[in-house]
């Protein structure tokens, strides 16, 4: 029995695009549309800082990385092509927490401000000094994650 190489490959991905198609359905059914409450934004404040440090990992490999956004006709992100990357399971992740991040942070845009956490610390003290900024170490650089964005807004 010859086997036709090109069907197979054809069919394979029919299938990888099958997955990939649902995957995203169901992605988009499970993202959150609005913040309607302070639970709400922690929870992408979160997601935010998870997928800011996968880009910055991401960038560290290929730092040559470069992308651009294409919009459809009501200004919604449809695509973001991305250049610079050798390996294309790299750059579509890439291209994925872009269009996620362009999403939470349009979510973040038109929140009702009342939502955000309210902080008891005195914003003026909570300032970095310039000696403290010249060491500062972003907390996706830190071994534990420790430090990630957690300052909110002080109560005036």
């Amino acid at each position: 029995m010859k086997v036709n190489w090109m069907k197979v490959i054809i069919l394979a991905l029919a299938v990888f695009l099958g997955l990939v198609s649902g995957y995203q359905a169901l992605a988009q059914a499970s993202s959150p549309t609005a913040i309607n409450s302070t639970e709400d934004y922690i929870n992408i404040r979160n997601s935010i800082n998870t997928l800011s440090q996968q880009l910055f990992t991401l960038y560290q490999k290929n730092p040559s990385c470069s992308f651009s956004p294409e919009y459809n006709a009501e200004g919604r992100l449809v695509v973001m092509h991305v250049n610079g990357v050798s390996n294309p399971v790299e750059a579509q992740l890439i291209s994925k927490c872009l269009i996620e991040l362009e999403a939470l942070g349009n979510l973040v845009r038109n929140m009702n401000e009342d939502y955000l956490p309210v902080s008891l610390e005195d914003a003026e003290s909570s300032k970095m000094t310039e000696q403290e900024a010249s060491t500062y170490v972003p907390a996706f650089n830190k071994p534990s994650g420790e430090g990630l964005i957690t300052s909110t807004r002080a109560v005036n």
